[in-house]
This record gives structure tokens, sequence and C-alpha cells, in this order.
């Protein structure tokens, strides 16, 4: 009885860390892909930007076990970075773009998380249409939103860990 109490413990602590790499990979798959789509194509450095954030996210998530700086202090700073600097990347307002019969405003930054649509014949029309629609969220935009500052508020509490060990031991 003892012994399969101890491999379903052993168990319970590999399913975070297998979670915690597949993220990894998967990220720095994604990034991977943005970045080789924004050579291919017309480079967009929203995406540019989000690509970097994913591939050194990913990195930071497969070392950061290795440097003994995963702890309950980073992982903290990401949970607390991705609803915040999603929030905040909202205030970023990005110039409407015209279409055929519709003029479109969005937010957000890498990515545009919300936006809101309104018809018109001629872009003045369109404009002052948009004064009655609601924002709308896009909710795929947001999650990416939200991973790419996590990784920010890993990043920022892993190179806090590293400069405090650093002073400490001079």
């Amino acid at each position: 009885m003892a012994d399969e109490q101890g491999k379903l413990a052993a168990l319970g602590s590999a399913i975070p860390v297998a979670l915690r790499r597949s993220l990894a990979l998967l990220s720095m798959f994604a990034g991977g892909w943005l970045i080789f789509m924004s050579a291919t194509s017309v480079a967009n450095p929203r995406l540019v930007v989000l690509a970097t954030g994913y591939l050194l996210g990913g990195a930071l998530l497969l070392y950061a076990a290795r440097w003994h700086v995963l702890t309950a202090w980073t992982s903290g700073a990401a949970a607390l970075l991705a609803p915040a600097g999603t929030g905040a990347s909202l205030l970023v307002r990005d110039q409407g773009s015209p279409a055929a019969f519709s003029y479109t405003l969005r937010r957000g930054y890498p990515l545009h998380a919300m936006h809101k649509t309104a018809p018109g014949e001629t872009v003045p029309i369109a404009r002052a249409a948009l004064d009655d629609v609601p924002w709308r969220p896009d909710w795929g935009h947001a999650a990416a939103d939200a991973l790419f500052w996590a990784y920010c508020g890993l990043a920022f509490a892993i190179l806090v860990t590293l400069a405090v060990r650093s002073l400490s031991k001079n």
C-alpha cells in the first residue's frame, strides 16, 4: 500500500512539470511559427513582439526550474501581470481602419483584444455611427495577450530574483 502511495505522489508531482513543459514547447512553437510567417509575408510589428514574447517566455518556462527561480513569487508575478498588462493594454487605441462600408476601432497590445465596427456608406458616416456601438471583446486575442503579459511578468520576476541572489552573494 505504501508503495502505491509513493507512485501516486511521484505522478502528482510530475503532472505540473509535464504541463509546464508542454506550455513552454507550445509557446515556443507558436512564437517560431509567428516569426516564420512574419518573415515570409508583410511583417506586422505587433506580431513580431508577440512572437518574441512567446519564444522567450517558453524558454524561461523550460529553464526556470534548472535555475531554481520558479517559486511562488515568480509564479505570482506572472499571474498578477497577466490581467494587469492585458487591462492596461486596452488603453492603447489603434487608428481606425476603413473598409468599403464600415469603420473599425481597435484596442489592445500586442493584439487587438477589443474592437467596435460601424457600418456607413462613407467613412465620416461610419465614424459618426461608432458612438452608438459598444466595444466587443475578442476572447482569443485577449487570451493570447494575457499569456504574453504573463510571460513579461515571469521574466521581470526572474530578473529580480537573479539580481537579488547575485547581490546577496557579494
